[in-house]
């Protein structure tokens, strides 16, 4: 501790006087000698006073010699005595900020402390900025790549059934899919009797040539007529 003796501050150090200034992380204040407070060090060895520690460090404890910069992860305001974890959907790479950064659109971050962010994966996507988790895209619709802001609708001639999807499916032979949606589409539609198709991934059916039919729906072929 510091005291006041003959008008020199003086701390006190195995049992003996010496005479100095007072030691880092305590200040003299009206001949009483006081520590710095949590988030506070003193300018140097003097009676000059304390400072608070700046924005992205901190100090924890009285009579803490300095400041430190906060960890990769946490930011903190001046005068912090402790560093703040970043919230979920933002990080911090650096030490010794002050603020935390959101993670981009088609980024999420679910656990606070972060130093980076974590792209979304295939089959979701996300859009808005400094979120924890991503969106499945829904039925019909489908995302191939890491890190997007939204999912592609299914062509024609292709569908997916469930969410989550990173590719669509093919329409089996028998099976077209020619209609018109933005929303993409979740299944195929069997061909009429009549008709066929034989190749996967069409969008309309063919009809059974002359000398051929077929009497069941979503087939691959038609059948020759006997003859005579």
């Amino acid at each position: 501790y510091c005291v006041r003796t003959a008008g020199a501050c003086q701390f006190l150090m195995t049992q003996f006087l010496v005479d100095r200034g007072c030691f880092t992380g305590v200040y003299t204040e009206r001949d009483v000698a006081e520590a710095c407070n949590d988030g506070q060090l003193s300018r140097k060895p003097s009676t000059e006073g304390c400072l608070s520690c700046a924005h992205g460090r901190f100090s924890s404890g009285a009579n803490w010699p300095k400041c430190k910069d906060c960890t990769p992860g946490k930011h903190s305001l001046e005068g912090a005595f402790l560093c703040t974890e970043c919230q979920v959907g933002k990080f911090q790479p650096d030490e010794g900020t002050h603020t935390c950064l959101e993670c981009s659109a088609g980024k999420y971050r679910a656990w606070t402390g972060a130093t980076s962010c974590v792209h979304c994966e295939v089959g979701k996507y996300q859009d808005k900025r400094a979120y924890k988790l991503c969106h499945d895209c829904p039925a019909g619709k489908h995302q191939s790549q890491v890190g997007k802001i939204a999912c592609a609708a299914c062509n024609k001639g292709f569908f997916s059934v469930a969410a989550q999807a990173s590719v669509c499916s093919s329409c089996a032979v028998g099976q077209v899919q020619g209609g018109s949606s933005a929303d993409g589409y979740t299944s195929c539609d069997g061909c009429d009797a009549g008709k066929y198709q034989s190749v996967e991934a069409k969008t309309v059916c063919v009809s059974c040539e002359a000398g051929r039919y077929q009497t069941q729906d979503a087939q691959a072929d038609c059948t020759n007529c006997a003859i005579g």
